[in-house]
């Protein structure tokens, strides 16, 4: 059965966060407590930790992507890489493209 990665409010007014990058690919295996992915919010760069123990079966949200608080961003199963992946699509409003670079 596969967890899902949910992108966390880290902040009172947080209300999206921006993947910086993957610390792990798909089908690496995790452990709970390891750095799993980095994310940016309006105030500082901080890493998201593995909420289970299994492998990442997928990634859903894409480096320099934006993803809405609540949103599923990755996928961990016992099992390895599966088909649950295929099977789960998060909601259209939970990304977005990349904002243009600061200047």
């Amino acid at each position: 059965m596969a967890v899902q990665v949910i992108m966390p409010r880290m902040g009172q007014s947080m209300e999206e966060g921006r993947i910086v990058r993957w610390l792990h690919a798909p089908g690496d295996p995790v452990v709970r407590g390891e750095p799993l992915v980095e994310i940016e919010t309006d105030k500082a760069n901080v890493e998201l930790d593995a909420a289970a123990s299994g492998y990442l079966s997928a990634i859903l949200v894409a480096e320099d992507a934006i993803a809405l608080v609540g949103a599923t961003i990755a996928l961990i199963d016992e099992q390895g890489v599966s088909d649950a992946a295929s099977s789960f699509a998060p909601p259209e409003a939970s990304t977005r493209p990349p904002k243009p670079p600061r200047i």
